[in-house]
């Protein structure tokens, strides 16, 4: 619905507002003529911008949402990495040797051996 109205309220602007300042064909091209042209239609513009504003301050309101005590005390806190991962499960996490698994003895040995290395 808004995305509508905005497009015809342009359309309308293009079409109308030209008139309302008094632009025909020819004043377009003389620049005498397009200075007081332009000069109405920036006031048009701002009077129908100050007009808006003063509509929506009057007239949109949010109404509060309802706020049950019940539902405050039920709050569950999710943290989760928005980048590249389901939210976390509250359970028991396995311990850290159970996630590595090697394609090959051989990428564990040198696993084993660069880790000795750093610690000596």
């Amino acid at each position: 619905m808004n995305n509508a109205v905005a497009r015809v309220a342009g359309l309308l602007a293009v079409a109308v507002l030209p008139l309302i300042a008094g632009l025909s064909g020819e004043a377009y091209t003389n620049p005498a003529m397009l200075q007081p042209a332009f000069r109405t239609a920036i006031w048009v513009c701002a009077g129908l911008l100050v007009g808006g504003g003063v509509l929506s301050a009057v007239f949109v309101r949010r109404p509060p949402a309802p706020v049950d005590a019940a539902q405050l005390q039920q709050v569950e806190h999710n943290h989760h990495c928005s980048v590249g991962g389901p939210p976390w499960a509250h359970a028991a996490r396995p311990p850290p040797s159970a996630n590595v698994t090697f394609s090959s003895r051989s990428t564990a040995a040198t696993i084993l051996r660069a880790s000795s290395r750093s610690v000596d």
